[in-house]
């Protein structure tokens, strides 16, 4: 293995491990697993679980390209574990932002409302694209993506 796949992979481990233990911060935040300042916190408990769960979900993500041999991405299982790991990030992101474009707000048109709403069907949409296609892979047995 060379010098670079080395570093490469190492920055890859550490990278994963900070986002993961981040997220795993975040997440027993909004579970009341660690205590806080109801009045410091602004925002539903729900919310620092989805931002938790997507911060270790990228993690996990980061890590495990460190951690697999190159030889081994290229699997079905690695793939299509790779691609529900991209959907489940984008669904969570898309989530929120749909969550914040229907709260109400005194300060906040229609059009700001909208805007939230679109932008976060969009990324949730976008989600989709990489778990279907994820799923179609590891049902043919790594035949195709469902683009053929």
């Amino acid at each position: 293995m060379k010098a670079g796949n080395i570093f490469g992979n190492c920055i890859s481990l550490a990278v994963g491990l900070v986002f993961a233990a981040a997220g795993t911060f975040i997440a027993s935040i909004g579970l009341g697993v660690l205590p806080v300042d109801s009045s410091s916190v602004d925002g539903a408990p729900w919310m620092f679980v989805g931002f938790g769960l997507m911060f270790f979900l990228v993690g996990t993500k980061v890590f495990s390209a460190g951690a697999t041999p190159a030889d081994a991405r290229q699997t079905v299982f690695f793939q299509t574990a790779q691609a529900l790991l991209t959907g489940g990030i984008l669904l969570l992101f898309g989530s929120i932002f749909v969550w914040v474009g229907l709260q109400p707000d005194e300060n906040a048109t229609l059009v700001d409302h909208l805007i939230f709403v679109i932008v976060g069907l969009l990324i949730a949409g976008w989600g989709l694209s990489p778990l279907v296609k994820g799923l179609i892979r590891f049902l043919r047995g790594g035949q195709g993506d469902g683009d053929e």
